[in-house]
């Protein structure tokens, strides 16, 4: 089980781009919204560093894992959408 509290806590990083995309996906989906699937998924990739994360956001590359290539979609669908 993901301790909600330190995945909180990842959400935050040392580059802005990704507090942005990320703060943006965590409006739109609260973690009580999402499975534990979905949960373990967000937190396999944001054990990444702040390089590897923002390569998979820019599309230049991609996580192996079909549950972190589709928790990756809504980060990033997330973040395209408008905010409010």
């Amino acid at each position: 089980m993901v301790d909600l509290g330190s995945l909180k806590w990842q959400l935050r990083r040392g580059k802005l781009e990704l507090d942005i995309v990320l703060q943006r996906f965590r409006q739109r989906y609260p973690f009580e919204q999402l499975s534990d699937q979905e949960l373990q998924a967000l937190a396999d990739l944001l054990e990444l560093s702040d390089e590897e994360l923002l390569d998979m956001f820019l599309d230049r590359n991609q996580p192996s894992a079909p549950d972190q290539q589709q928790m990756l979609k809504k980060i990033l669908d997330a973040a395209h959408s408008n905010p409010g």
